[in-house]
């Protein structure tokens, strides 16, 4: 009886976020992107005759408010992706990766190699978020400037690896509690659909987060464990 009422709530509660969700994106879209588009138009229509400094400050509002208007839409194309349960993993990280790159603060990139496939819809999610737990984790470290993910659709194994060139992840850091705990809940997630999650060091500096999937498995409904976490002697060339 309990189970059920905390499922109940707990479906509650996603039915209440996906709501809020859609009703932003809306938001965004609709008003505040029409709002945005209005405020340039009337700035293009700026006298062409006015003194250079003042005509130079109109160009530099243009400039930034088209700035403003991509960015809302990105915000908004990534809120669309969240609240519908049927997504395309790339097209959602390449969102996730845009709202990084347009921060001016981190250079993004995303890859995909192999001839790509359908996933299963409850596991193209619970990928996702650990992408976005593992792109959380790597802007929070130290040295990231630069982070890339790569999608493989390799016949025998499906796999996701979030590469950055951040300050290494070792033994050491692992053992602090903010590492530790998002480690163990990417760990969690990954488990749960069967995949196994290995941390990597890359080659010269940076670290990689790698996901690997059965690709049989990342297209059917069997859940299968496998082992969560582990550090790897391996390396990758950044």
């Amino acid at each position: 009886m309990k189970t059920d009422f905390n499922h109940a709530l707990l479906l509650t509660r996603l039915e209440i976020q996906e709501q809020t969700l859609q009703n932003v994106s809306v938001e965004i879209h609709d008003n505040i992107g029409q709002i945005l588009s209005l405020v340039k138009l009337h700035l293009n229509t700026f006298p062409t005759n006015a003194e250079a400094g003042i005509k130079n400050r109109v160009d530099e509002l243009v400039n930034l408010v088209s700035k403003a208007i991509n960015d809302l839409r990105n915000i908004s194309r990534c809120l669309h992706h969240e609240k519908n349960t049927v997504i395309n993993l790339q097209e959602a990280i390449g969102c996730e990766l845009n709202v990084l790159q347009n921060t001016g603060q981190f250079t993004t990139r995303l890859l995909t190699t192999g001839n790509a496939y359908p996933l299963h819809e409850e596991k193209q999610l619970v990928l996702l978020r650990i992408v976005q737990e593992a792109l959380q984790h790597a802007q929070n470290r130290p040295g990231v400037s630069v982070i890339w993910v790569e999608a493989d659709f390799g016949e025998q194994l499906f796999s996701i690896s979030i590469f950055d060139n951040g300050k290494r992840v070792n033994v050491e850091t692992l053992n602090t509690i903010e590492n530790a705990e998002a480690i163990a809940n990417m760990m969690y997630k990954a488990n749960f659909i069967g995949a196994s999650l290995t941390v990597l060091p890359v080659w010269g500096k940076g670290n990689c987060i790698k996901v690997e999937l059965d690709a049989a498995a990342a297209m059917d409904n069997e859940i299968k464990k496998q082992p969560g976490v582990k550090l790897e002697t391996e390396r990758y060339k950044l």
